[in-house]
């Protein structure tokens, strides 16, 4: 065991609790890339609606990823690797 036991509450009332009325926080900086890469007014529309047939979710995902090469220098950098102008030392 791990020191404490999950004894399961069938009866439990998840909206009776008070955590269950707060925002969840995110921390990260969601706001400003989202207004970097000119899509949260898009995005926040999108969750509005849900339009389907949206191409918000496909166009986001493409302007959120990094390049292929720019993954393979942060790869680089992460392992110790000197990178200067692009080239692995």
């Amino acid at each position: 065991m791990h020191g404490f036991d999950i004894i399961p509450t069938p009866n439990l009332k998840i909206d009776l609790l008070a955590e269950i009325r707060r925002s969840p926080r995110i921390i990260s900086k969601v706001n400003a890339t989202l207004k970097l890469k000119q899509m949260k007014t898009d995005v926040d529309e999108y969750l509005k609606t849900r339009q389907r047939g949206s191409s918000v979710l496909t166009e986001l995902k493409q302007k959120l990823l990094l390049p292929s090469n720019d993954v393979v220098l942060v790869s680089l950098y992460r392992s110790g690797h000197e990178v200067y102008n692009n080239q692995s030392y």
